[in-house]
């Protein structure tokens, strides 16, 4: 068999220390290293054919270089979900520019103890959650652990936490401030869980609109609708329950996600109910499944790319151990009018 080639053969052709090929093949700036010396030792370990042994310098240091990403749902990888796929990019986005790669943990794991144990296994330096529970056992058990974890889209209900997510309340208020604007006061609130907290700031951020402009919170009906993603039909019908059952049957509809109301509101346009003018709704996220749905949806922006990017850039702060006060960073939102919401006929809109 061959011999190995390892860091010492390249440090001999090269003509230099071993600590030097370590620190050139890894990326690692030193002032004391030439470029001259760089390029040297790149091209020795060029002609050697040398590469570099992750696991063995991961036992050295430590180290893995690798970032985990874990997704609510391991389906959300594929299920083409743009409000994933835009935090994904700003995520891919910022690591470019440092040392690290990315690992993406979506195989379906027994239970949220296997999926720990594959985080704190050794596969990685740090991980990012993304859109999962408050509650969530396996964000309690890796932050109990003080293993580097950043929350992304949501906060848990832990002590001591780093989390970026947008202005979740202010979007509230700005999609009923909307709606109240145009004459709407029945209002329907749908959601898929109250143990999402984006869930319980969005509404927090309706109530607060309301009492402002002097509504009463009784024309609002919130509405727990869970994901039912693989009966569509199902869910429709479901929604139609709510709305029909209201005590007094609701103008508009606001969702607070926006992959099931693009979807929803396409039901209805096939089932002869009219947006807007039966139901004025609104979403949030205002990616490009708001922006061609049929009608366009008018929808509550948030910097998804812009979270990605930040999410990944203070895990490296954390990895790099430097002072980050626990917390969330909150980025702001807008509200996109689109034409799936207009005036209450009859209403005096000023």
């Amino acid at each position: 068999m061959s011999k190995r080639i390892n860091s010492h053969d390249v440090a001999r052709k090269a003509g230099v220390s071993q600590s030097t090929v370590s620190l050139v093949l890894n990326g690692r700036m030193n002032a004391r290293i030439s470029q001259q010396t760089r390029e040297r030792v790149i091209e020795a370990a060029r002609q050697l054919n040398y590469s570099l042994n992750t696991s063995a310098r991961a036992l050295v240091t430590g180290k893995t270089q690798r970032i985990s990403i874990v997704l609510n749902e391991p389906g959300n990888f594929r299920n083409h979900n743009s409000f994933f796929m835009d935090i994904l990019a700003g995520v891919v986005d910022a690591a470019v520019e440092t040392r690290y790669n990315i690992v993406f943990l979506s195989a379906s794991y027994p239970d949220w103890r296997s999926l720990f144990d594959e985080i704190r296994g050794g596969s990685s330096d740090g991980v990012l959650l993304i859109g999962r529970y408050s509650d969530d056992p396996l964000t309690i058990a890796l932050l109990d652990a003080l293993f580097p974890t950043v929350c992304v889209s949501y906060s848990p209900n832990h002590c001591y936490f780093h989390s970026v997510d947008c202005d979740n309340e202010l979007g509230g208020r700005l999609a009923m401030q909307h709606l109240i604007d145009l004459g709407h006061r029945n209002i329907a609130y749908i959601h898929p869980e109250e143990s999402l907290s984006w869930v319980t700031e969005r509404k927090q951020g309706i109530i607060q609109s309301m009492q402002e402009n002097g509504v009463s919170e009784e024309t609002l009906v919130c509405s727990c609708t869970p994901y039912l993603i693989n009966d569509q039909e199902q869910s429709y019908q479901e929604l139609m329950r709510v709305i029909n059952t209201a005590s007094v049957k609701p103008t508009a509809l606001i969702f607070a996600d926006e992959w099931r109301a693009q979807w929803l509101i396409e039901k209805m346009g096939e089932e002869g109910i009219h947006i807007p003018g039966d139901f004025s709704v609104v979403n949030f996220n205002s990616t490009i499944l708001s922006e061609r749905a049929y009608p366009p949806i008018t929808s509550v922006w948030q910097p998804l790319t812009d979270i990605g990017q930040a999410a990944f850039r203070l895990l490296i702060d954390i990895l790099d151990e430097k002072t980050v006060p626990s917390g969330i960073i909150r980025y702001p939102v807008r509200l996109d009018v689109r034409e799936s919401t207009a005036p209450l006929e009859g209403a005096y809109v000023d």
